[in-house]
């Protein structure tokens, strides 16, 4: 019931050989929260005893009644009883926290209004080193001895928009740029190895991996959400706050939002019923997928596929332009392969799709556990 593994599905995880479950609460579980979750309660419950800040509302959907933990949470947009609707960069506690906590909130921090329109600020405010200087406003708040854990999407460096997913040259500023100590940061990382083809609370697969594991990891790609995050672990030692403005400018390569994520969780129109290990079984001629319909600006492009095939058959996997009624790209094969195809637009074109055309008359079965479709040139 899965794409890439073939390990079954175990209810738990460890991080840094601790043994945790993975969140089953079926809120927006089909993302990294299964991981952060418990992760993120075993902190609180852990520093109950101090005076704890949770940065962005996040854990209260996953405590019961009795594991509830006192603290003051800080969220700038969600309205909710005991949240405290003010921007952390404004933030000024009487008194500082023994523990502060943040699941994936600080790379919406600065950033655009998120895909639902929710929360998130106007492009004209959009500065791209805010999360890095959220972090650093977390540790200036922590007491001498405090402790903080943060998690963030993690890969190739990239703007969203609405989030900047984390990169190493990027991380590494909050060290060269911001001059947070680094003895007194911990870094850990996790890759999405696998998951159900649900969103109704898949069963998930994550494992702790090192940076350079991730360092081409887009997010979306291949499954919904962060495909990678990285876990900072800070423990203050020093009494000095540091400085969270800096006027250097730093040149740094961000990657857009892909055009195509994948083929299972996105609008794609599906000629023929998968299994649920996404393969398509098929014994005539016949589109397997067709779609999204989408508009290209000019520019580069790369499209990725991973094409599973089983045993053989014959298959054209193409893109075309349906306003211009022309073919972008063409790929004919019989077998399991990797296609990777860069293509120049030299003009915006308007509901472009990518289609699976089966042309075999025996049977055969193939799945496409990668198709996603990145700009890498403007």
């Amino acid at each position: 019931m899965s794409l890439f593994s073939t390990a079954n599905f175990s209810d738990s995880f460890f991080f840094n050989d601790k043994k945790f479950r993975y969140n089953k609460i079926p809120i927006n579980n089909i993302s990294e929260r299964a991981i952060e979750v418990p992760i993120g309660l075993d902190f609180l419950e852990k520093n109950k005893t101090g005076r704890i800040l949770e940065v962005g509302h996040v854990l209260s959907s996953y405590e019961t009644a009795a594991n509830i933990v006192q603290r003051d949470i800080l969220d700038k947009f969600e309205v909710a009883a005991n949240v405290l609707n003010l921007d952390l960069m404004d933030y000024q506690p009487e008194d500082k926290y023994d523990a502060i906590i943040s699941l994936s909130t600080v790379e919406h921090i600065g950033q655009s209004t998120d895909p639902t329109g929710a929360y998130g600020e106007s492009s004209q405010l959009k500065d791209h080193e805010a999360p890095l200087k959220a972090i650093v406003k977390i540790y200036n708040l922590l007491k001498v001895n405090g402790k903080a854990f943060i998690s963030v999407p993690f890969g190739c460096l990239s703007d969203l928009g609405w989030l900047i997913q984390f990169g190493d040259q990027y991380l590494q500023l909050l060290f060269t740029k911001y001059l947070l100590p680094e003895n007194e940061v911990k870094l850990s990382f996790f890759k999405k190895v696998d998951m159900e083809l649900t969103l109704n609370n898949p069963r998930q697969i994550w494992e702790q991996c090192s940076k350079e594991e991730l360092s081409d990891t887009r997010f979306n790609q291949p499954f919904p959400f962060a495909n990678g995050i990285a876990f900072i672990e800070i423990y203050r030692n020093s009494a000095a706050d540091y400085p969270i403005e800096n006027g250097m400018k730093e040149e740094l390569i961000y990657q857009p939002d892909g055009l195509i994520n994948n083929l299972y969780f996105s609008n794609f129109f599906f000629g023929s019923v998968y299994d649920t290990n996404g393969w398509f079984h098929t014994k005539n001629p016949t589109w397997l997928f067709f779609g999204p319909y989408i508009t290209l600006p000019a520019g580069k492009y790369e499209l990725r596929a991973k094409l599973e095939v089983e045993p053989g058959g014959n298959f054209i996997l193409d893109m075309i332009n349906n306003a211009e009624g022309n073919t972008l790209l063409k790929y004919e094969f019989q077998t399991t392969s990797d296609y990777k195809k860069q293509i120049m637009i030299e003009k915006d074109l308007e509901n472009v799709q990518i289609r699976l055309l089966s042309d075999s008359t025996n049977f055969s079965k193939i799945r496409v556990p990668i198709l996603c479709l990145n700009r890498i040139e403007k």
